[in-house]
């Protein structure tokens, strides 16, 4: 009857309130890390603001995006069921997507030091310029020729793959499987690493070696160029613009470098806090160390929340840092509300490309907003962001013509 009783208890899942708590927590790390993302994207690429560091930014939130994608939204559910109920290719694809994720945006941090470094420590050398690891891609839009966006091709296409590479033994080792506890039968499939061969060291050397790619190299490399910054910078905070500025301009600029490198920082700082726990946590697991093993699945439940929280803090670091970056987003959520409030569409008179274009803009707006629902909203969303690209396009062409 205890038994019966047992596996009652562990079949109706956690407390209504824990399940509360973690559907808001994932809700909101959801909405903030695709919104944000999705915005650190589009104020890169739209506004051509192609930086190598830039390039490395997009990257990362692309990674942030993937995560969002399929390992939040499966989280909760997970968690609240305590068993899984997405199929064999999901329990295949979301933890090789968890571990490709952390290894590109480890890097990619590990980039944007390197670069860094190159910049400030050393700036007698060649920099690190963008087309030694980029190639142009042309797009074209109507009325202005061609809009070049600037995509990755030797340095991040490494990445990407060897990302692959290695979380492929996580997509080959998962599967489902039934589990027996004291002979009790625990309700429904589980998936996990139940490939492995357990006769054997492999999937304690694998996850020993993942850690040490995925944290400890990176972590390195990073500590070591940001030191040498700091080094290199605390020396001398007020860098030599010129004659043309003045003492004051280089105390600013001296104080809007050192934001930027300190938010450099904390992004480190923010993605090894988030992630190293829940890859503690697995480490220990692997280890089978019987103490910490008491109520491993709240620790991993607790520790996996926490590595969620990584998708949300690059945007919002990335749009904190920089006024400029901020006061561009209020302008293009400033001309979103006034598109949505004014169908005749006053405001788009800034910056028209042609008397067509703005006349097809009134049209389409006039046409599709005037009842809120998805597909207009869908088609509203097409015709802002392709608003702003066009945008910039024009503003481009008149500063490069004189």
């Amino acid at each position: 009857m205890e038994q019966l009783q047992n596996e009652k208890s562990h079949c109706e899942g956690i407390l209504w309130r824990v399940k509360v708590i973690y559907s808001l927590i994932y809700a909101l790390i959801f909405i903030v890390g695709v919104v944000g993302n999705g915005l650190l994207i589009s104020s890169v690429l739209l506004r051509k603001r192609s930086s190598v560091a830039n390039v490395f930014l997009v990257n990362l939130a692309v990674s942030d995006l993937l995560l969002c994608i399929t390992a939040v939204p499966i989280t909760p559910v997970l968690a609240f069921m305590k068993r899984w109920v997405f199929g064999l290719v999901l329990c295949k694809i979301v933890p090789s997507c968890q571990a490709i994720s952390v290894l590109i945006s480890s890097w990619c941090l590990c980039y944007i030091a390197i670069d860094r470094y190159r910049s400030i420590v050393t700036p007698l050398k060649e920099p690190w310029k963008l087309h030694h690891a980029q190639v142009k891609l042309a797009i074209p839009l109507p009325d202005f020729g061609a809009e070049y966006i600037l995509i990755p091709q030797s340095v991040l296409i490494v990445t990407w793959l060897v990302a692959v590479f290695a979380s492929s033994p996580l997509y080959f080792s998962q599967s489902l499987k039934t589990l027996t506890m004291t002979n009790i039968t625990l309700c429904g499939e589980f998936c996990g690493e139940f490939n492995w061969a357990q006769e054997d060291h492999t999937k304690l050397l694998y996850g020993i070696s993942l850690l040490v790619v995925q944290f400890v190299i990176p972590a390195v490399i990073m500590s070591l160029c940001y030191w040498n910054i700091l080094q290199k910078v605390r020396a001398d905070w007020i860098v030599d613009e010129g004659s043309m500025l003045t003492a004051a301009q280089q105390a600013q600029t001296a104080v809007r470098k050192r934001r930027v490198m300190y938010v450099l920082i904390l992004m480190v700082v923010v993605f090894m806090t988030s992630w190293l726990p829940l890859s503690a946590v697995n480490l220990i697991k692997d280890l089978e160390i019987p103490l910490i093993l008491e109520q491993m699945y709240f620790k991993l439940l607790n520790v996996h929340a926490i590595a969620m929280t990584s998708v949300v803090w690059n945007p919002l670091l990335y749009f904190w840092m920089s006024k400029r970056h901020r006061r561009a987003l209020k302008d293009d959520m400033t001309w979103l509300t006034n598109v949505r409030r004014h169908t005749n569409v006053g405001v788009l008179s800034r910056f028209t490309p042609s008397p067509s274009v703005s006349l097809v803009y009134r049209r389409t707006l006039e046409k599709h907003l005037g009842v809120p629902n998805f597909r207009s909203c869908l088609k509203f969303a097409f015709i802002f962001f392709y608003r702003v690209a066009v945008q910039r396009a024009i503003l481009t062409e008149r500063f490069s013509n004189g």
